[in-house]
């Protein structure tokens, strides 16, 4: 009975190393496109109207290999461009 706790518990301990090893491959070196972006002003709790914008494709996102990164797109006719440090 202890045997099988032993197995039970370093089998579900390598399953999930290697799932977040297979998330980090994803993440890294990897870019994302931004299908679609909806930007809404809010005042006071009140939605503006005419301050509502979507952009089909507005953009994407580049994470690096130890987390450092890029992400530009267009907000409202604005293109916006940063730089994501770990």
């Amino acid at each position: 009975m202890k045997k099988t706790l032993i197995i039970a518990a370093a089998v579900i301990g390598l399953v999930s190393c290697s799932k977040e090893k297979k998330l980090e491959s994803r993440l890294d070196n990897q870019e994302w496109n931004i299908d679609q972006l909806k930007t809404e002003v809010y005042i006071g709790g009140v939605l503006q109207t005419g301050q509502v914008c979507t952009k089909e494709n507005a953009g994407s996102f580049k994470l690096d290999k130890g987390g450092d990164g890029s992400a530009s797109w267009e907000e409202c006719g604005i293109t916006r461009d940063y730089t994501i440090t770990s």
